[in-house]
């Protein structure tokens, strides 16, 4: 169950990518009440974040948030399950994707937390 459930995750972020992508790395903050996510994508070996494609590739904001709404839907099941605080979700232009939770919750040094996951995955 957990491939198609990733693979759904992979057709969906492919929609949102430009043509010449290497790798995109998905970072996922899910909770009872509220989600986050955000994406960057390897591109002639530098990454873009997300909310700055559209300048260069012409992918809109809206159409990356329509694309987090349907990956929370996608993903609540597996966050009910396992109750991840954050998950990510790395996706080579291959085909070949690794997922990696984190179970402690760092809400309150959470710009701490996303500038040392920045620094851990996008390298």
């Amino acid at each position: 169950m957990e491939k198609d459930i990733f693979k759904e995750v992979a057709e969906n972020l492919v929609m949102v990518l430009p043509e010449k992508w290497e790798k995109v790395c998905l970072y996922c903050y899910i909770s009872d009440y509220t989600y986050q996510f955000s994406f960057h994508v390897k591109i002639g070996g530098k990454y873009i974040q997300c909310f700055n494609l559209e300048e260069v590739y012409g992918i809109s904001e809206e159409s990356v948030l329509e694309c987090f709404d349907k990956l929370h839907d996608i993903l609540l099941p597996d966050y009910e399950e396992k109750k991840f605080f954050v998950m990510t979700y790395i996706l080579e232009n291959s085909g070949k994707f690794t997922t990696e939770y984190e179970y402690n919750d760092y809400t309150k040094t959470s710009i701490a937390y996303i500038m040392d996951w920045e620094k851990k995955y996008l390298v």
